[in-house]
């Protein structure tokens, strides 16, 4: 089956500058938040641009897709992966478009463990409500996952 790339957007996100990642959490009120999501281990990466605002998209696939090619796919569209207080501040604007039981992941921050194992963000609604949980980079995403992307 040959690979599809589904694209919404393109979306205008209001940056919260000057946040803290935890004052973002916290302005997120998450019912669960993984334990290895705080400052120490996401340095609040500065925006790509300098204005208040950037162009972001949502991309999913028609098929299994493994991190690498997703990144590869936003570069070729002249996107780049988002970071964590990216897809926070993507979350509390456009809630409407967080799916129940689809992540929207961010690529872009990525989280090296004591183990060497990578983990990246992401924002998934569930039956236990608005959560950020960290999943593995190195591993094949579902078909339909949502993987969100800045315009550079």
């Amino acid at each position: 089956m040959e690979r599809r790339i589904y694209e919404q957007g393109p979306f205008s996100l209001k940056l919260s500058r000057g946040c803290s990642l935890e004052e973002k959490i916290v302005v997120g009120n998450y019912d669960f938040i993984n334990c290895d999501i705080k400052k120490k281990n996401f340095p609040l990466q500065e925006s790509r641009r300098q204005i208040g605002e950037l162009l972001i998209k949502l991309f999913s696939f028609n098929q299994e897709v493994f991190s690498r090619e997703v990144i590869a796919d936003m570069k070729r569209r002249g996107c780049g992966p988002a970071f964590l207080p990216e897809l926070i501040d993507f979350e509390l604007e456009y809630p409407e478009l967080c799916v129940p039981e689809v992540p929207v992941i961010s690529l872009g921050s990525v989280y090296r463990d004591t183990f060497g194992v990578n983990s990246v963000p992401q924002f998934l609604l569930d039956k236990n409500g608005r959560n950020l949980y960290l999943d593995l980079f190195e591993r094949r995403w579902r078909k339909g996952d949502k993987f969100l992307a800045v315009i550079l």
